[in-house]
């Protein structure tokens, strides 16, 4: 069983925050949001970017894929020149992911990278070992 990204249909379109009328700028008129439930308290507006760095970590994607909620709109995977199958296994849980291949070396540049080819409004990232550590501790948050 795989993660799949919502359909993008499911949000409201939104506007930009100024429209440029001649040389003035005014505000926009905000757009309707449509709200992501997080919990049973908690929703938000905004779009969310789950960054993934990763570099031969190929057996570990399968449990961090299990682990990501439904409310993220966006993964990037932020390779770092994996030579196992870290890119295939990542298509394969996520067919929508993002695959970004750093340039540099280390995790910062991958989060960089990663972060770049970001589009959402919220920006976050997962760390994988903490992931899998989480879920063979018995820790369901991820």
């Amino acid at each position: 069983m795989g993660f799949a990204l919502p359909k993008s249909s499911s949000l409201v379109p939104r506007e930009s925050s100024t429209t440029i009328t001649g040389a003035h700028r005014q505000p926009a008129i905000p757009a309707q949001r449509e709200y992501h439930p997080i919990d049973a308290a908690l929703a938000i507006t905004q779009t969310v970017c789950m960054v993934i760095p990763a570099k031969n970590e190929a057996r570990n994607l399968p449990i961090v894929f299990r682990s990501l909620h439904g409310w993220i709109d966006e993964v990037v995977l932020a390779d770092g020149r994996s030579v196992d199958d870290a890119v295939a296994v990542a298509k394969e849980y996520c067919p929508n992911i993002k695959i970004v291949h750093q340039i540099g070396s280390g995790k910062g540049d991958a989060l960089r990278a990663g972060f770049a080819a970001c589009t959402s409004e919220i920006e976050t990232m997962m760390n994988i070992r903490a992931a899998r550590a989480a879920s063979t501790s018995g820790d369901t948050e991820p």
